[in-house]
């Protein structure tokens, strides 16, 4: 056997043994993280989810549930969960004028996952608003591609009258902008299908299909990953440590820019706000809203609203309380009749 010939019988049982003992590895390591997710790791019980070609996830029609999710034999919420004949979150008792009525747009918080119906922020809003009707465009692991694609593919338009005088409020918050970068807390575990937006080059973004198709290597690499425990335990540690970029931050700005001007061509007279949730990153805050000066989009920063010493977020769970939905409506609705708008 020559030199070149023993090098590559060499690598050969090299990779050989290695690929045996990952194997190894990998079925012990299984067995050792099926029992440890079972304890620590979310369980939900919830059937009213469904598939959606176009947000990646949505919900089922005219649904009635109840939404329950466990870590291990621990209870952490049990809510009722109701949705209209649009998919979209039940806000109870809602007004029926469909002029001035109020769009609510974001993530699991503005859905109210954990909460019931009649505990979300849209309904606490529409209460301490003399009954304005408001709209929850809220969904699960949702970030602004969901908005802007919403509007640019003519699903609002679908479900929902072209009404004068509407408002469009969104909800930022650190996890909007993983969410819009596809970041692999996202695409990586629940996410491929969401809208993929990139920049366009002159200030804008432009929609690239989903995560998994407009990105074809990464969405291979997380395919791979995902396949084993180990990698994909490894790479949830990397990613912790990985932070936003100013650019991240600013790639979410434009997404949410490009739905303000799309709500506003649908919709006349209408206004768009961004709300900035409590418990926001400083800087992540700062950022953006030096980006939205530039649009003259209006804010309300509440990044620093609540007394964080007492509790309020559900026990074990980062979602907010009905409290603390409460809290954050009735301020909203204040700081909205300091600006001028009629309810």
């Amino acid at each position: 056997m020559n030199t070149r010939h023993r090098i590559i019988a060499d690598l050969i049982i090299v990779v050989c043994t290695t690929t045996l003992v990952f194997l190894i590895a990998e079925k012990f390591y299984s067995r050792w993280s099926g029992s440890y997710r079972y304890k620590y790791a979310f369980h939900d019980e919830f059937p009213c989810f469904s598939f959606n070609s176009l947000l990646g996830s949505g919900l089922k029609p005219n649904c009635q549930s109840i939404w329950r999710r466990q870590q291990g034999n621990t209870e952490i919420f049990n809510v009722h969960f109701t949705t209209d004949k649009d998919g979209r979150r039940l806000v109870p008792r809602n007004g029926t004028k469909d002029e001035g009525a109020i769009f609510f747009a974001g993530g699991s918080d503005i859905l109210g996952l954990g909460v019931n119906d009649d505990e979300t922020l849209p309904y606490f809003f529409h209460e301490k608003s003399r009954k304005q009707k408001a709209i929850n465009l809220g969904g699960n692991g949702y970030g602004p591609q969901q908005l802007l694609a919403v509007l640019e593919r003519g699903a609002l338009v679908e479900k929902s009258p072209v009404v004068r005088n509407a408002k469009m409020i969104y909800f930022f918050s650190n996890a909007q902008v993983r969410r819009a970068v596809g970041a692999w807390q996202v695409s990586g575990i629940f996410g491929a299908h969401f809208p993929y937006y990139k920049s366009d080059g002159n200030g804008g973004v432009v929609w690239a299909g989903d995560f998994e198709s407009g990105r074809p290597i990464v969405g291979f690499i997380y395919k791979v990953i995902k396949k084993s425990n180990i990698l994909v335990d490894l790479y949830q540690r990397i990613s912790k440590l990985q932070k936003l970029t100013n650019e991240d931050v600013k790639l979410t700005a434009k997404i949410i820019i490009a739905a303000k001007r799309k709500f506003q061509q649908i919709c006349a007279n209408s206004r768009f706000f961004v709300v900035v949730m409590p418990g926001t990153s400083t800087r992540l805050t700062t950022i953006l809203k030096s980006q939205l000066d530039s649009e003259n989009i209006p804010y309300f920063d509440y990044s620093d609203l609540l007394d964080f010493s007492q509790p309020k977020f559900i026990t074990k769970d980062s979602h907010p309380t009905a409290l603390t939905n409460r809290i954050i409506a009735e301020r909203l609705v204040e700081d909205l009749r300091v600006r001028g708008e009629a309810f």
